[in-house]
């Protein structure tokens, strides 16, 4: 009697023990579950990133081929930056100031900055040159600071084909207007980014090409 008594306790307490290994497993295992539900899921965040990412290299890599020898110089005005390119490389990319209004240049005075694919003219000295923005300042000295890339924006080489004057890459006195619309026209750098550009063109800028994009 006493040795079937010591059995069924023994067994009592087996069954004891497992039940409390069950229970112990399940909340780790609720808990493991319960932090995969609750981390954040930064899978399309990180998908959505690289898409950006490759788009905008899509874009900066745009027609960089039409010229594989030499400077190219890219401007995406949607994104206020410039890229210059030697032999297909990358070089450096700024930041820049746009026209006024958005689009491709459709008249003289609309404020637009043309879009087109245009050979650099000449780069001159525009440390002495002055100009009124009609914005009630009256005239500003040192307006296109030290150096203007001038540009060959004729019916040959604009998408409007139609013949512009004074368009051209230059620096400027205001600063805190690159990144944004402000130019009539022309592409605006920092005084210290252009002078890094023009000195990184040779040949006065002769064969580099300068392409706009919207």
């Amino acid at each position: 009697m006493k040795y079937k008594l010591l059995l069924l306790l023994l067994a009592i307490l087996l069954l004891s023990a497992c039940a409390t290994n069950n229970t112990i497993r399940k909340p780790g295992t609720m808990k493991t579950e319960e932090s995969k539900e609750s981390a954040p899921d930064v899978s399309v965040q990180k998908k959505s990133d690289k898409l950006i990412s490759q788009e905008d290299l899509k874009l900066k890599k745009r027609n960089v081929g039409i010229q594989t020898k030499g400077d190219y110089i890219l401007v995406i005005k949607h994104l206020f930056k410039l890229f210059h390119y030697r032999d297909g490389v990358l070089l450096k990319d700024f930041y820049i100031a746009i026209g006024l209004n958005p689009g491709d240049k459709q008249a003289v005075g609309d404020y637009r900055t043309p879009i087109g694919i245009f050979p650099i003219v000449g780069i001159e000295d525009s440390s002495e040159w002055e100009h009124d923005f009609n914005d009630g300042l009256g005239s500003i000295k040192n307006a296109y600071g030290p150096w203007f890339i001038r540009l060959l924006t004729n019916p040959d080489t604009t998408v409007s084909k139609r013949k512009w004057t004074g368009i051209g890459i230059h620096g400027t006195h205001n600063p805190n207007s690159i990144g944004t619309r402000a130019t009539e026209g022309c592409i605006r750098l920092r005084n210290a980014d252009l002078i890094r550009m023009v000195q990184a063109l040779p040949d006065n800028g002769q064969g580099a090409i300068v392409e706009i994009i919207e």
